[in-house]
Parts: structure tokens; C-alpha cells; sequence
């Protein structure tokens, strides 16, 4: 029996190994069609959780994002259930199940736009708001885990949440029916808004360049988060000099 069982896992791991093949050469028809049959095998636990990172990812590119997060869920539960919390720190898989849960909520957050009239556009801020901190939570998740390669990519998504709300704030419509006062006025307050999600994402950042420099990760992210950090910086002070009584 012991041997039957030897000679299943062992198939089971080159046939996963063949889907690992498939999602690198980007063949996501096939990573679903023999992926999804070697869930009802009896695979190594961490196997299997990367078994549903493929699925997840296969999930996502066709835009199911319930069934996506679902795959993520299940194997972050996996990983978490299998791993002693010591072997949790810089674990590559774990950091990487997180940054594409994230990435699930930063889609449906990008997703929902802000819609007329100023009633139902506060609503979609309301819910844009929760969406975005859902995904800022998972991401921040994935930062935690200090992986040189998703974790500094975690960050700048953070920052870049903050950075796509303030941006969607300042292309939001304006209502018609306002006078010229009124929509000085209006752009006004919008802007006494943005400049707070920018300042955050600034921060975060800064912040995100930081963390590179006190794990020693080496990673393209560190840079690009202070690049961005200062393109950020210089939209800021162009709002502010437009509204000086921001």
C-alpha cells in the first residue's frame, strides 16, 4: 500500500510539474484543463498549494475573480497550516499566494468607477474605499513576509492604490448643471481630497524604498518606488500651487 502510494505522489508531482511548465510557457487553457484533475489526488500539502497558485492565475487571466480568490484562499490556508511560523519569514510561496490575492481586490477596485450624479458617486468612493483597503491589507500581507522578490512589488502596488484613487478622483465628472463658481469651487474641494491619497502614496513609497534598504533587498521595486515617490511629490506641490489653500 505504502509503495502504491509512493508511486501515486510521485506521479502526481511529475504531472504537477508538467503544469509548472505549462503556466511558465503561459499555456493557461491546458494549466486548467491538467491542473484542476490533479486536485483529486493525495499530493504533499505545499504541492498542492502551488497546484492552485497556477489555477488562481489561470483564473484570473480569463477575469474569474471569485474562483481566482478562491484558489489563493485555499492555498494561503495550506501554507499556513504546513509551514512552522519560523520557515513563514522570506517564504517565496507565501509571499507570492498573497501579492496575487492582492492583485484579485486591486482588479475589482479598479474596476468601479465614480458615476453621476454626486449622490451616487459618494456611494462608489464608499465602496471603491473598502475594496482598496481590502486589497492594501492583502498586499501589506506580502510585504510582511520580507521576500526580495514579491515583497517590494507589494509595496509599490500599495502606494499605487492610493495613487489610482486620487487619480480617478481628478478625472471624475463634473456635474453639468454648475456655474463657473461653482465648479472652482467643486474642484476645489475635490482637490482638498486627492492630495491626502497622494501624500500617502508618497509615503508609502518612500517607505517601500526604505524596507529594500533595511532587509538588503535587492530588488528593480526599491527604484521604482522612489522614482515614483518623487513624480508623486511633484503633482502635489502642481496642486497646490493651482489650490494654495490646500
Amino acid at each position: 500500500a505504502r509503495a502504491e502510494e509512493a508511486l501515486t505522489a510521485d506521479s502526481g508531482q511529475v504531472r504537477l510539474l508538467k503544469v509548472r511548465a505549462l503556466a511558465m510557457m503561459g499555456e493557461w487553457d491546458k494549466v486548467k484543463e491538467q491542473g484542476e484533475p490533479l486536485l483529486e489526488q493525495k499530493l504533499d500539502p505545499l504541492w498542492t498549494a502551488q497546484l492552485h497558485v497556477y489555477l488562481g492565475q489561470a483564473a484570473f487571466l480569463e477575469d474569474l475573480l471569485e474562483e481566482a480568490d478562491g484558489h489563493y484562499t485555499t492555498s494561503l490556508d495550506l501554507i499556513l497550516t504546513h509551514t512552522p511560523l519560523k520557515k513563514q519569514r522570506r517564504n517565496r510561496l507565501l509571499a507570492n499566494v498573497y501579492f496575487y490575492q492582492g492583485r484579485v481586490y486591486g482588479r475589482l477596485f479598479r474596476k468601479l468607477g465614480f458615476k453621476m450624479p454626486v449622490e451616487r458617486m459618494m456611494f462608489d468612493m464608499t465602496d471603491k474605499l473598502a475594496l482598496m483597503r481590502q486589497a492594501e491589507e492583502i498586499y501589506l500581507a506580502a510585504v510582511r513576509v520580507r521576500d526580495e522578490k514579491w515583497s517590494p512589488r507589494a509595496g509599490f502596488e500599495v502606494a499605487s492604490l492610493y495613487e489610482s484613487f486620487a487619480t480617478e478622483l481628478l478625472r471624475a465628472e463634473i456635474p453639468a448643471d454648475l456655474t463657473e463658481l461653482e465648479v472652482q469651487v467643486y474642484t476645489e474641494e475635490l482637490n482638498k481630497k486627492v492630495v491626502p491619497f497622494l501624500m500617502q502614496a508618497k509615503d508609502i513609497h518612500e517607505k517601500n524604498a526604505g524596507m529594500c534598504t533595511t532587509y538588503g533587498l535587492k530588488s528593480e521595486w526599491k527604484t521604482r518606488s522612489a522614482k515614483k515617490a518623487a513624480e508623486i511629490d511633484g503633482l502635489i506641490s502642481s496642486i497646490k500651487e493651482k489650490n494654495p489653500s490646500n
